[in-house]
């Protein structure tokens, strides 16, 4: 925690030198609020997903990206996860086709920390997350956001015990906002 901490502080007093724009992104997990899972949460559980983005200045192709992100969800035990991530965005992929440049690509590799409410107790679990969001710009303001994650979920248990970690597919639907 303290290095998300240390790591909000450095960006947030570079925003004057490096930082082209900030935007907010919210995100619902699709797949919690249409279908449930398998692990006994019915359809409309929330699993919100919070992301302050800053981005860096455009470059021939695109632009290097930085969020710190929330996640919240109402399961079986509440999960909350506060974490940093980077990557890349793509947004600049014809000359010619001002359609094509409506779309945005950000592959992002994060690092993050989960917590679990089990029994009025708090398990936490430091993980590590690989992102890539798809983005239609609307207008200047506002984009619709197709999101899918694969997350470390060491907070799950296994049938099997073995020593292996777990990793969770997601798939999100969210509208990013310009700050």
């Amino acid at each position: 925690m303290k290095g998300i901490i240390f790591i909000t502080l450095f960006f947030i007093s570079s925003i004057n030198y490096s930082q082209e724009k900030m935007s907010l992104g919210v995100f619902q997990d699709a797949r919690l609020m249409f279908l449930g899972d398998e692990r006994g949460n019915s359809p409309g559980t929330m699993d919100l997903l919070l992301r302050l983005r800053l981005e860096g200045k455009q470059k021939k192709i695109g632009y290097f990206v930085f969020y710190l992100s929330y996640e919240h969800a109402n399961l079986a035990s509440t999960l909350k996860r506060y974490s940093s991530s980077f990557g890349f965005t793509f947004n600049n992929l014809s000359k010619s086709n001002k359609f094509i440049n409506r779309f945005e690509f950000t592959p992002t590799v994060g690092y993050g920390n989960l917590n679990r409410n089990r029994n009025d107790s708090i398990d936490k679990y430091y993980n590590w997350s690989f992102c890539e969001e798809t983005s239609f710009k609307v207008n200047e303001f506002m984009k619709i956001s197709f999101l899918t994650q694969l997350m470390q979920r060491s907070d799950l248990k296994r049938k099997k015990s073995n020593n292996r970690r777990i990793a969770r597919f997601s798939c999100f639907i969210g509208t990013v906002f310009n700050i």
